[in-house]
């Protein structure tokens, strides 16, 4: 599927409240070597959150030679790649194809997914309504997306609470 269609489609979900507040967004630079990609999602048009191809990489490398070079018994790719994903970074790959789930995902199951991506965008889902959102209590350890995400829907529900 086509970005600008998936994008039609996500934006559409979006709570009517925050219908023109929030956008969605994600584009390829090709005239580079390697292409770089970018996510980022804006409220009111400001970035709250931007994902990087290239900043990824570059942390994943990272982490990468620090586990090589501590001597890990463990593959180091996939060492690498299991810190970056309990941080909450994904790489760009791994958030298209969140945002193709998410389309295929009932409520239930996109708030309860481990995908931060999912479970954010859950948060601003028409189909999350009023009483579920104030019954609703995030873990601590949440992502701070789904956290940014749930206070603005929260703020914008005008719910308040020991939750929002």
């Amino acid at each position: 599927m086509k970005w600008s269609k998936q994008k039609k489609i996500i934006e559409d979900r979006i709570c009517d409240n925050l219908k023109k507040r929030i956008s969605i967004n994600l584009t390829n630079y090709r005239a580079i070597h390697e292409p770089e990609s970018r996510f980022w999602i804006t409220y009111d048009g400001k970035e709250i959150i931007s994902i990087s191809k290239m900043q990824w990489l570059n942390e994943w490398v990272k982490i990468r030679k620090e586990y090589k070079e501590s001597n890990g018994t463990e593959n180091e790719y996939d060492y690498a790649t299991n810190v970056m994903q309990n941080n909450g970074d994904y790489y760009i790959n791994d958030i298209l194809y969140s945002l193709y789930q998410y389309l295929n995902l009932s409520i239930d199951e996109a708030l309860t997914s481990e995908n931060f991506i999912i479970k954010a965008l859950s948060m601003i889902d028409k189909r999350l309504g009023k009483r579920r959102l104030i019954t609703m209590v995030l873990d601590e350890k949440e992502h701070p997306l789904v956290k940014k995400l749930y206070k603005i829907r929260c703020d914008i529900e005008k719910i308040d609470g020991i939750n929002c």
